[in-house]
């Protein structure tokens, strides 16, 4: 299951997630307009996804994965070639908002996270990270190969081979998933038999319970763990679609920006598979918390410097690779705090919060490059965002122990 998600999380993150921002500058300049509104319809489109993300995730939990991610590679595939027919704005917020939004947002992501998180207990967190350093081995490889290939064939015909590669292994793999271990006849792990539900007090006596998503969001830990991810969602709402445009507003230039954003990926493989080790062996949160310390000195260093020389692109791109690791290690501590069961609903309730948080700020940073012909102004909020996420995650309460009393629960 784990070398399944791993692919279609590859063609995810290389083609649309981080491919897209190679089609940021482009899409700005054939269409003749700001960097503000071209960031609109991508900052809108996490915002749906978001959405997207709740309903999914209860359509994954009623009805298996399998008819999701069909249905994610047609719809992207679809969306990659209407991409490359696009000649006015309205056409490209129509194509981005209903087909590539639809399809990628939420809609791969989500069946084979949960899959994941369903086959593993013990192992859950390595499982999840390496299926998330799938978005990294995409993004090492489609990403670079998409910077090369927009400016000598021309955004339009690339937009075509990225969707015909979207079918050819996206709807292959989806046939392939299996929902749980259970439908094998096997437990997680492997296991003789199965894992423990979290620990749950319920009228005062201590039972062993899967929260449903209306016990988890009266906890202390949904909500908490629902404003860290919002604010590191602002955070790299910025830092996903605007990258090359930093990187270039730093002097770099736009083919070798989408080298460096593959480098940072390559790099972000090993540091995930550390984390995970050390997720494994001490307190989830408390890892993912120092991954984002590290990122917060990345982005320091981008407001700070001003021409950047070729080791300094590498050491930043170095300290925002623990990216790659902080998040399934986070998603990891949530399937811990309320069991397996409804995973998927109540990751993609904390997902619709991420959307709310991220649609603002990649407009505003358009907005202010637009304006100032500078990112500084935009950036520097972000290094008081994530630092806030930082603090909040070390504070996180102790996942997996909940107590639901008389309508009401919290995290002890």
């Amino acid at each position: 299951m784990v070398a399944i998600a791993m692919m279609v999380n590859a063609v995810s993150g290389g083609v649309y997630h981080q491919g897209m921002a190679i089609f940021f500058l482009p899409l700005q300049r054939g269409l003749d307009i700001t960097r503000a509104a071209t960031a609109i319809p991508m900052s809108v489109a996490r915002f749906t996804g978001g959405i997207q993300s709740f309903l999914i995730g209860s359509l994954v939990d009623r009805y298996g994965p399998n008819k999701i991610l069909f249905f994610a590679g047609l719809m992207g595939g679809l969306g990659f070639l209407l991409l490359s027919r696009v000649n006015s704005y309205l056409m490209f917020v129509l194509v981005l908002l209903v087909v590539l939004a639809t399809a990628f947002q939420a809609a791969p992501d989500q069946p084979v996270f949960i899959t994941c998180a369903r086959w593993f207990y013990k192992k859950r967190g390595l499982a999840l990270t390496l299926t998330t350093a799938g978005y990294s081995v995409g993004t090492m490889i489609i990403t670079p190969l998409v910077a090369l290939a927009v400016p000598r064939f021309g955004w339009q015909n690339t937009a075509v081979v990225l969707g015909i590669l979207v079918w050819i292994i996206v709807i292959p793999l989806s046939t392939k998933l299996k929902a749980s271990p259970e439908m094998m006849g096997l437990h997680p792990d492997g296991a003789d038999v199965p894992p423990p539900s979290p620990k749950t007090k319920i009228h005062g006596k201590l039972q062993a319970q899967d929260l449903t998503l209306r016990d988890a969001v009266r906890t202390r830990f949904y909500w908490q763990f629902g404003f860290i991810v919002g604010l590191r969602s602002m955070v790299w709402a910025v830092v996903s679609i605007h990258i090359v445009g930093i990187l270039t507003w730093r002097g770099v230039d736009e083919s070798m920006a989408g080298i460096m954003i593959g480098l940072m990926h390559g790099f972000a493989i090993p540091i995930a598979l550390f984390m995970a080790w050390c997720g494994d062996h001490w307190h989830k949160h408390k890892v993912v918390s120092l991954g984002d310390l590290t990122i917060v000195v990345g982005i320091s260093f981008l407001v700070i410097w001003d021409s950047l020389v070729l080791w300094q692109v590498i050491l930043i791109t170095l300290l925002l690779a623990p990216n790659q690791g902080t998040w399934p290690l986070g998603w990891a501590t949530v399937a811990e705090a309320f069991g397996r069961q409804n995973f998927g609903v109540i990751r993609g309730s904390l997902q619709t919060i991420m959307g709310i948080f991220s649609v603002g700020p990649p407009i505003f940073a358009g907005w202010v490059y637009d304006q100032t012909g500078s990112y500084f102004y935009a950036l520097s909020p972000l290094i008081i965002f994530l630092a806030a996420a930082v603090l909040l995650m070390w504070t996180l309460p102790l996942q997996g122990r909940t107590e639901v009393n008389n309508g009401s629960a919290k995290t002890q």
